[in-house]
């Protein structure tokens, strides 16, 4: 996974040549999911917390977990919640270091 996520996949390939469909494989669907989130994490945008209160991150919380569930992401919430208190830099650094094994069973 970490030859996918530096996109290093031409030098591995020439290398294990026999490998190269599955990595082409892997890639397209990261870089889909990476999309995905990008996406989602427009939407939720529009939707954080105006202030520190209870009651607004409540009502972010329930949004969010609404609008993931939505696209069957709910695994994600973590990331989404890092990227609103600023403990997250960004979806891509998350993806990053993000669990390998965990992530290609995902794809």
């Amino acid at each position: 996974m970490t030859i996918v996520k530096t996109n290093e996949i031409e030098e591995f390939a020439s290398t294990f040549p026999g490998r190269k469909e599955e990595l082409y494989r892997l890639k397209e669907g990261y870089d889909e999911l990476v999309s995905k989130l990008e996406s989602i994490w427009s939407e939720i945008d529009e939707i954080r917390p105006s202030d520190a209160s209870s009651g607004e991150r409540k009502r972010f919380a329930m949004s969010l977990m609404e609008t993931t569930a939505k696209h069957d992401l709910k695994m994600f919430t973590g990331l989404y919640f890092g990227l609103v208190d600023g403990k997250v830099k960004s979806i891509k650094e998350y993806m990053m270091d993000y669990d390998d094994k965990l992530l290609y069973h995902l794809l």
